[in-house]
């Protein structure tokens, strides 16, 4: 095995993993949390509309 297999497998099995965990997370939220996840997606996108710049 070269350093980059070895690089590129563990990547995988790291987003695998964080994949999952996101999904488990996601599964568990009520109406009001993803009331404030949106609202949060929204505000943020207006938020980065303000100007012509790219904002990070």
């Amino acid at each position: 095995m070269t350093v980059l297999t070895v690089c590129v497998s563990n990547w995988r099995l790291w987003f695998s993993d964080a994949l999952r965990e996101v999904g488990v997370y996601l599964s568990q939220m009520n109406t009001t949390q993803w009331g404030i996840l949106s609202a949060s997606a929204v505000l943020y996108g207006f938020y980065c509309m303000r100007s012509t710049e790219p904002r990070r």
